[in-house]
């Protein structure tokens, strides 16, 4: 439930308000599978009902992770663009503080505000803690190397060496960035091909319980 709880806490929304909701989706199911049972008399009704809600509980709470997922790569995506920018500030010379300053600018809230915390870590801690720490936002090796770079930057300069490292490293995040938005959207399209399948097995379900049910009414009557 932890971990539930920090995924919804991440997406911004609250957890509460989330966990109301998924009680009562399958609440209103399970209502809806008692009555069907008494209606029809038929347990397979009810059995259908309660795995329904199960099934659409499971859903609703698994979707976080998807939603959490797709969050990071835009994430992800948006500080390419950042550091494409930073990256011409520093081929202008323009020290590493002041183009981080530049380049947060033009980011969203949730980037402003984590440049924002770097710049200030800046302030306090002269060492390549911050910038460890501000990758640590995006899960990726590659980008932990690349803001360790920039750090180097600082540290010994704006001379060749220092900036070539940094545009090796860019390099290769951006074509591993790159990588991962093929995967994802292949990953899209295989579930946009189960997504009928699961649709059939449904509608099967449905089906298999109409006709037992009809098939009750016909022995009963």
């Amino acid at each position: 439930m932890n971990k539930i709880k920090a995924q919804i806490e991440e997406l911004g929304l609250d957890f509460k308000k989330e966990i109301f909701k998924l009680i009562g989706i399958v609440l209103a199911l399970l209502i809806i599978s008692v009555l069907l049972y008494f209606y029809s008399e038929n347990l397979f009704s009810l059995f259908g009902g309660v795995f329904l809600s199960l099934f659409v509980g499971y859903l609703f709470i698994t979707r976080y992770q998807g939603q959490l997922e797709r969050l990071k790569i835009q994430r992800r995506k948006e500080l390419v663009n950042l550091i494409t920018f930073f990256e011409i500030y520093i081929n202008n010379n323009v020290n590493v503080y002041q183009s981080l300053v530049n380049i947060s600018e033009f980011a969203s809230p949730y980037m402003k505000e984590k440049l924002n915390d770097l710049l200030l870590d800046i302030d306090k801690d002269k060492s390549v803690t911050p910038f460890v720490d501000f990758a640590k936002n995006f899960d990726s090796l590659v980008i932990e190397q690349l803001f360790i770079s920039i750090y180097q930057l600082i540290d010994e300069g704006n001379n060749n060496h220092s900036i070539t490292q940094f545009q090796s490293l860019f390099s290769k995040m951006s074509e591993e960035e790159h990588a991962k938005n093929l995967d994802d959207r292949f990953k899209k399209l295989d579930r946009a091909n189960v997504t009928p399948v699961i649709g059939a097995a449904a509608i099967t379900i449905v089906m298999s319980i109409g006709i037992v049910n009809i098939i009750g009414g016909m022995l009963g009557g």
